[in-house]
């Protein structure tokens, strides 16, 4: 099924919904930083956050650090 583009976004933009499994732990880190993600409007211009917003942010932040040890490695 190919990605639904949504309403207000550039043509271009696509929305992939991505569901896991996550430890507790894990979600309360996780949601300890939505309040952080809130009050810095660098990472949140609106003030308003949520887990998905600080989700988006840590997998963005993990895969550029896996890519640049991957790169590294292979080259």
């Amino acid at each position: 099924m190919p990605p639904r583009k949504p309403k207000n976004d550039a043509p271009d933009a696509y929305s992939v919904h991505v569901s896991m499994r996550l430890h507790v732990a894990t979600r309360e880190r996780l949601d300890a930083l939505v309040p952080v993600f809130a009050a810095d409007s660098a990472l949140s211009p609106t003030g308003r956050a949520d887990r998905s917003d600080v989700i988006r942010a840590a997998l963005e932040a993990g895969l550029q650090a896996l890519e640049r040890k991957h790169r590294a490695s292979s080259g």
